[in-house]
């Protein structure tokens, strides 16, 4: 079994030795590493040239482009690929150093299109495991598919192991330059079958100041992301409940978009699912507080977050 591993790559010279080595030292001779530096005005490509001499493996390949986004960089990754499985890796990340054994592992017991996995939190002051189910397990489709609706678990293509094959006619919206992964994610197991779930923190995700500042700069863009999954889902999974469809939708307009250029009006909603938003898991403690505020008025909630970054 083959694992195709794709890094796309931008200015990432701080952390990318770090996340190299915890791939390379553990693949084996059948697998590829196929890293995309896309167009780094830093030290990101020589950093990579000198990882390649070092290990000296025939199957990394090293692609050199100019700046174009990451969406262009992730098509650029799929075109590539020949492997069974595609295993996507952020370049600021790391592995755990039994990561890739124990997805192999798993793929050779169970076959599944898709495997899922947990992973550690990783900020300036701790390191935290998250899971997402309670024990290790064959995942229905059923289940899953209310799970991806609600993005219960975060759409983080990281933590997902596709079979190649499931990608076909699947492809990165260009010009998009954040939550591109949430943009096809549920696309995936649309078209998936088998599901497996490993409930092991086999990832490092580092929470960096950049992707946090963009999401406020950009909160309309990921509304209407938000938007076009829940359209997706009523149109071909009507079955699945309109509470669990709407989640990501009403999380999104927590992040102080204009009530008044959303399509239907959030505040209708959040009122209308209050509890069932703060009895969600997956939702933090200042994203339930969020909801309660802006269910009372969204100019109160407008005005406590502009104290707030002011402070």
């Amino acid at each position: 079994m083959k694992l195709s591993i794709i890094i796309p790559i931008y200015n990432v010279e701080k952390y990318l030795d770090k996340c190299l080595n915890s791939v390379l030292k553990q693949i084996e001779k059948e697998d590829e590493v196929i890293l995309i530096n896309d167009g780094s005005t830093d030290n990101s490509f020589n950093i990579c040239k000198n990882i390649k001499e070092i290990y000296m493996k025939n199957n990394i390949v090293l692609i050199n482009k100019k700046n174009e986004g990451v969406a262009i960089a992730r098509n650029i990754g799929l075109k590539k690929a020949t492997g069974d499985y595609i295993f996507w890796i952020d370049s600021d990340d790391w592995l755990d150093d039994n990561c890739i054994k124990c997805i192999k592992d798993t793929i050779e017991k169970t076959n599944s299109d898709i495997i899922l996995f947990d992973f550690y939190n990783v900020n300036k002051k701790n390191i935290n495991p998250c899971f997402i189910f309670k024990e290790e397990k064959k995942i229905s489709k059923e289940k899953i598919l209310i799970e991806v609706a609600q993005d219960s678990f975060r759409s983080f293509l990281w933590r997902t192991v596709v079979k190649r094959n499931i990608y076909e006619n699947i492809y990165f919206p260009e010009g998009v330059q954040m939550m591109e992964d949430f943009s096809i994610y549920h696309l995936l197991f649309h078209k998936a079958k088998t599901f497996y779930y490993i409930r092991k923190p086999l990832y490092y995700y580092r929470l960096v100041n950049n992707s946090l500042s963009q999401k406020k700069k950009d909160v309309m863009l990921i509304y209407n992301i938000s938007l076009q999954r829940e359209e997706f889902f009523r149109k071909n999974y009507p079955e699945i409940e309109e509470k669990y469809r709407l989640a990501p939708i009403l999380s999104a307009s927590c992040l102080g978009i204009d009530l008044k250029k959303c399509k239907e009006n959030p505040q209708i909603f959040i009122r209308k699912y209050l509890f069932f938003l703060l009895t969600r898991d997956y939702f933090r403690l200042n994203k339930k507080i969020q909801f309660i505020l802006i269910s009372i008025s969204n100019v109160l909630l407008k005005k406590i977050r502009q104290i707030y970054d002011e402070n």
